[in-house]
């Protein structure tokens, strides 16, 4: 192989980890890093960044439905995280108030159901 082939494959591949590398910081939503930070304190807060993300892509593939394959880490927190609810003491027991319809309680027992099925927990 030429040296000149050999060059351009290899610029290639590294192209092709820099778009890996910025598809997976949009994704985990590192895209912005610490002002002043040293290049180690980035590294270590990327490699956080994906280790959150592969918890994620587990937690997608086994408690969520099918219908919910495709959510993005995005998705998932709006649906999931932006749920306006309060926490109450009745009864001498704690409740969790949710502002949810039917069809969205139903979905969240769902996943707290495969969460105990998998953990053994509530």
């Amino acid at each position: 192989m030429e040296p000149g082939n050999r060059f351009l494959d290899w610029h290639q591949l590294r192209a092709h980890f820099e778009n890996f590398v910025q598809g997976t910081q949009e994704r985990v939503g590192d895209g912005v890093h610490a002002h002043g930070a040293t290049w180690h304190a980035n590294a270590v807060f990327f490699r956080v960044g994906v280790l959150a993300y592969n918890l994620f892509v587990g937690f997608r593939r086994d408690l969520l439905p099918d219908s919910s394959q495709s959510w993005s880490l995005r998705t998932v927190r709006w649906k999931l995280l932006s749920i306006a609810g309060k926490i109450v003491r009745h009864a001498r027991t704690i409740v969790l108030k949710l502002a949810v319809d039917d069809g969205s309680l139903e979905f969240l027992s769902r996943i707290r159901g495969q969460c105990q099925e998998l953990f053994g927990s509530a």
